[in-house]
């Protein structure tokens, strides 16, 4: 987040600003030291090889898109 201009927060800031928001206590399911949950947002099944099969397989086909306009 430094590199955006943004403040970045720990998990103790965070839950300072979580238990004084309502409207962050109505879109967060979870959190802890690992990270945010949403709620309704669902798990990711595998972070591993098939995202990133999955990113290659757009970005190539974003760029055959763009060659064919």
């Amino acid at each position: 987040m430094q590199n955006m201009g943004n403040e970045e927060y720990s998990q103790e800031t965070f839950k300072a600003v979580y238990d004084q928001d309502p409207q962050i206590q109505d879109i967060v399911n979870n959190f802890d030291q690992e990270g945010i949950t949403l709620k309704g947002g669902e798990e990711p099944a595998d972070a591993g090889q098939d995202s990133a099969g999955a990113v290659d397989q757009m970005a190539q086909s974003a760029t055959a898109n763009a060659m064919n306009q």
